[in-house]
């Protein structure tokens, strides 16, 4: 299909999806492990597999006046759930996680909202978004898709007491599963996900180029002619360096 139609460049990725391992595939660039995290809210007593520093935070955070807005739709609460994920990609950026910000956050956002698949919950003390959560739904499951917290939020556990109340509303509600997404390896988000409880799904995702060889050199090119003339010289003069080699007789 991607010959076809002359597309060149193909990401395998993964997305609420049981657990399997891609097989190898055409033009692989690159590949990787990710996981996703799975909390099933009819699991009679699922809660108590929360965290103690989960649930001690969710305690902070209703003793200091957090309450929960859900289904919110309205465009203001929009640009402050995007504002929230910014400040939240900002954190994890400083803490040397590896992060890619989009310019369409709020483009993709809304059309989820405008499309009626997605649903704003949000935790607001005094009239302030503190913690703000998008979720993809369907009647009987749940995707945590983009999320986002102000620093006041976070010292307070208010991203914390939004997600476990979020998901007491949705098990209330009918729903099965609340799939809390993916997070890398070792990373902080993986640890916050973790901590509620959720069943880990080992996943793979991968990027494939399937073009011509000379488009993809002649598009590095043009990347690096943008971004960085210097290396562009290198690669297009070639480098030359001395290697000394040391070397003993194992007779001697």
């Amino acid at each position: 299909l991607c010959r076809r139609l002359r597309v060149t460049d193909m990401v395998a990725s993964t997305f609420f999806s049981p657990q399997f391992r891609l097989p190898l595939l055409r033009g692989e660039a690159s590949r990787r492990d990710r996981r996703e995290y799975v909390v099933s809210l009819q699991q009679p007593g699922w809660e108590s597999s929360l965290s103690s520093n989960h649930k001690r935070n969710a305690k902070k955070a209703a003793a200091a006046g957090v309450s929960i807005e859900y289904g919110a739709t309205q465009p203001d609460r929009l640009a402050e759930h995007v504002r929230l994920m910014e400040l939240s990609l900002d954190r994890r950026a400083a803490r040397g996680e590896s992060i890619s910000k989009s310019s369409m956050i709020e483009r993709e956002n809304r059309a989820y909202i405008e499309s009626g698949l997605g649903e704003l919950y949000q935790a607001v003390r005094d009239g302030v978004v503190m913690s703000s959560i998008l979720l993809l739904r369907s009647k009987h499951t749940a995707y945590y898709q983009s999320a986002g917290t102000s620093p006041d939020g976070m010292s307070v556990g208010a991203s914390h007491f939004l997600i476990l109340n979020v998901s007491k509303k949705l098990g209330d509600d009918g729903v099965l599963v609340f799939n809390l997404g993916g997070a890398p390896d070792g990373s902080s988000l993986a640890r916050f996900k973790a901590g509620f409880g959720a069943a880990e799904v080992p996943l793979e995702a991968c990027t494939c180029y399937l073009g011509p060889w000379w488009v993809k050199k002649a598009r590095t090119a043009i990347d690096l002619l943008r971004s960085d003339r210097s290396r562009l010289w290198h690669l297009a003069r070639g480098e030359r360096y001395r290697v000394l080699v040391y070397a003993r007789h194992a007779d001697l």
